[in-house]
C-alpha cells in the first residue's frame, strides 16, 4: 500500500526511510519544494511519455503535491485546464510569485 500512497504523497519513501533509521518524522516540505518537484516530475513525464500524455497523467498528482497549502484549490482547478507543460509550469510559477507578494 505504500506505492499507492506515493501518488498522494511523493515524499513518502524519504519519510519512511527517515523514520526507520532515526525514529523521527521529517518536517513537511515547503510549497516551493513541492512545486519544484512537481515541475521536475512533469518534465520527466514529458520526456518519457510525450507532451499530451504527460500533461493529462500528471493531473492525478496535483492533489498530493499541493496538499495543505492555502489557495491551492483554485490553483488545482486552473492546472486541470492546461494541456501543455509550459502552461502548467507558468501557472505554478505565477502561484509562487503571488505567495511571495502576500
Amino acid at each position: 500500500m505504500v506505492a499507492r500512497g506515493a501518488i498522494d504523497n511523493p515524499y513518502i519513501f524519504g519519510e519512511i526511510k527517515q523514520y526507520l533509521s532515526v525514529g523521527e518524522l521529517l518536517p513537511q516540505p515547503s510549497i516551493e519544494d513541492r512545486i519544484k518537484l512537481l515541475v521536475e516530475h512533469l518534465n520527466l513525464a514529458v520526456q518519457f511519455k510525450g507532451e499530451r500524455k504527460a500533461c493529462f497523467e500528471i493531473r492525478k498528482h496535483y492533489s498530493g503535491y499541493l496538499r495543505n497549502f492555502p489557495g491551492v484549490s483554485k490553483l488545482r482547478i486552473d492546472l486541470m485546464q492546461f494541456t501543455e507543460s509550459q502552461s502548467i509550469i507558468n501557472r505554478l510559477n505565477d502561484h509562487l510569485i503571488s505567495i511571495h507578494l502576500e
